[in-house]
This record gives structure tokens, sequence and C-alpha cells, in this order.
């Protein structure tokens, strides 16, 4: 089953104002067809607009944590060209696998912890790859909105470090073929 959504779905998930505005403005009838996300990139919708919809615990459903981990690891070949043996990074996605597997409070006290190592190694060696790492265990350490919004940011910045939207956008929609159907 592959993941869709409609614009009326998407306002559901009190998106930022752009969102549903480049939704409205790109879909020819306004968004009250179910798109997949490839089909919404094909249409002229924004790559963000598409990633803060889909890349969502209520579109995915179990399939989250693993999407939000893969976005992540889809860049660390770029972390590792730049600073080999640093594994902070790694841990922080292994620490958000484990945590999104099994959320316990030692589960997300670790997350969290690896998720402040990567911030601290991105920010002083401004790589975006671990950023993207250290947001992905934020996403499996925090509840709810906070989660979504450290999984976009994951998104973001694996973007940002040379991950093309497209493959951020295949790996939404082949996790969504798995996640069961969001309900109407």
């Amino acid at each position: 089953m592959t993941v869709t959504l409609t614009l009326e779905q998407t306002r559901e998930m009190n998106p930022p104002a752009r969102v549903i505005r480049d939704m409205r403005d790109n879909l020819p009838d306004g968004g009250t067809t179910a798109y997949t996300p490839s089909q919404m990139a094909a249409m002229g919708v924004p790559h963000y607009a598409i990633v803060w919809a889909f890349l969502h615990p209520s579109a995915l459903g179990s399939s989250f944590g693993a999407v939000v981990c893969q976005i992540a690891e889809s860049v660390l070949p770029v972390f590792e060209l730049a600073r080999p043996g640093d594994t902070r990074p790694m841990d922080a996605i292994a620490a958000a696998r484990r945590c999104f597997a099994n959320p316990t409070r030692a589960n997300r006290a670790a997350a969290l912890e690896a998720a402040k190592e990567s911030f601290a190694i991105a920010y002083a060696a401004e790589q975006f790859a671990a950023y993207a790492a250290a947001h992905a265990a934020r996403a499996a350490a925090d509840a709810s909105y906070a989660a979504r919004a450290a999984a976009v940011y994951t998104a973001e910045w694996a973007v940002a470090a040379g991950c093309p939207p497209a493959t951020v956008l295949s790996l939404i929609e082949e996790a969504g073929q798995t996640a069961p159907k969001r309900p109407v």
C-alpha cells in the first residue's frame, strides 16, 4: 500500500501556512485527491512541503523511525570522508534505531545523549550529515510534535549535506508502502 495524502489530511497536522499554500497552489484539483510524494513532486509542490506532510508518524506508522534513520544514513559517507574514525553520527543513528524499536526511558536517554554528541561534532566540524544524524536520534527520543520536527530537520540536513531531494522522497514513499493506511 502506497502512502498518500490529501490537502485536508495535511491541514489536520497543523502545518506552517506556507506548506498549505504551496500544496494548494500546485495541486491541480486544489488537493482534494490523495497523492503520493512523487506525484506531488511531479506537480511542482516544493520538497520541504512534501517532507513536512509525509514525514510524520501518522502518515508512515511503524515505518516512521526506519525512514528517519535511512535518510540520516544516506549522507553518512559525506561525514566519514571529512572525519574518518569519528563514529558519533553513526552512534546517534544506532541509538535512534534502538529507541524507535524499544522506546524505554533508558533508550530515550541514550538517544538524547547520542544526539548531543552528534550535534557537538556537527557544530564543530560544520558537517550537515552529523546534524542529520543528531536530529534522527532526537526524533527517536522525543514525543509526537517534537519527533516530527526533528524528522523534518533530519531530511533537510540530509539534503543540505548532498542527499538528492528525490532520494528523500523515495525513502518516504517506500516506507509508506509498508505502513498501515492513514484513516481518512
